[in-house]
């Protein structure tokens, strides 16, 4: 610790000018005054030179008949804004300014919400998998960034993730209300990975004003049980209703050629042609008799449905040329 012997002339300050305290001693910010009214070698107050409440204090209630011409004192004598501590009246070091402080708390909340968004886009438009934010590598990238951020948890990606799909959604079914209601092509496709088996289900369509292609997942979850057709109607159709799609909107859905997919909408397929059947006044009306027991067990509907393309090319690339050479 330095320590300096001070003459009255060293700090420009109005208590310590020698009318009332006599300075003693400063060490570092701190400084030791005699009091000149106590006229008492004893009476020696500390405290810091930018902060001198100390030596008011000990005015205020030693002194209570001096603390008014204390006050006037004070107000009399101009003070000067640089403060100078030299060891000697030649030397003396250089002034120190208060340098201007960034509010660092706002801006690295700021940064760390804006990491957090990006890294949310990022496993979600990437379809990576919730334990990249666990891994070392990936941790080290952002830490080499910048240190003072830090990367969300797997929990907390999960639960931003769950409120993420409550938002899109809600912006789903406003989009698909509008009126007049869009014209929306559906895709459908079951896989199975690892002994699990997924459905899912997206939808496309033209903004009438703009004429912009959009495109979005309705839904990718688990498809528990045997794949059988009507089970596939069942959810399909739970799925559009989740979303506000009525069949009268969907104008297809493209799916592979599965039999259990071609037989779903074989079975709850809703084609009819209202024009045909008013033009053909003059035909023979015929009833048929629908079993009652399927009519009430499996109520769904299904849009029209039309099977892939490319997936029908390859089929006849692989299966169908396969049949036709042989087994030779």
């Amino acid at each position: 610790m330095n320590v300096h012997e001070f003459s009255q002339k060293n700090i420009n300050h109005p208590i310590f000018d020698g009318t009332l305290f006599t300075i003693k001693k400063i060490e570092n910010d701190n400084v030791r005054a005699l009091c000149i009214l106590c006229n008492n070698e004893k009476a020696v107050i500390s405290g810091s030179i930018q902060a001198n409440s100390n030596f008011r204090t000990h005015i205020k209630r030693i002194h209570k008949d001096k603390f008014e011409d204390f006050q006037t004192h004070l107000k009399s004598q101009p003070r000067s804004s640089k403060r100078k501590i030299c060891s000697d009246d030649t030397i003396s070091s250089p002034v120190l300014k208060q340098t201007k402080l960034i509010n660092r708390s706002k801006l690295s909340t700021s940064k760390q919400n804006t990491l957090d968004s990006n890294i949310i886009n990022y496993v979600v438009n990437s379809m990576k998998p919730l334990s990249t934010v666990s891994d070392e590598y990936f941790i080290k990238i952002i830490n080499d960034i910048d240190p003072e951020l830090s990367v969300i948890s797997r929990r907390t990606l999960g639960r931003r993730l769950d409120d993420k799909k409550i938002i899109i959604c809600e912006k789903l079914n406003k989009i698909f209300q509008k009126s007049p209601k869009i014209k929306v092509c559906t895709t459908a496709d079951i896989w199975s990975t690892k002994h699990r088996s997924f459905i899912g289900v997206t939808a496309h369509w033209i903004d009438s004003e703009t004429f912009e292609r959009h495109g979005c997942v309705l839904a990718c979850r688990r498809f528990k049980g045997s794949h059988t057709y009507d089970k596939i109607a069942e959810i399909l159709e739970c799925i559009f209703s989740e979303f506000s799609l009525h069949i009268e909107q969907i104008t297809s859905t493209v799916t592979d050629n599965g039999a259990n997919f071609v037989k779903a909408f074989k079975e709850f397929n809703c084609n009819i042609n209202f024009e045909e059947n008013a033009n053909s006044e003059n035909e023979e009306t015929v009833f048929l008799d629908i079993p009652l027991e399927d009519n009430l067990t499996n109520n769904f509907v299904l849009p029209h449905h039309i099977r892939c393309a490319s997936h029908t090319l390859s089929l006849l690339a692989t299966t169908d040329f396969n049949n036709i050479l042989g087994p030779n």
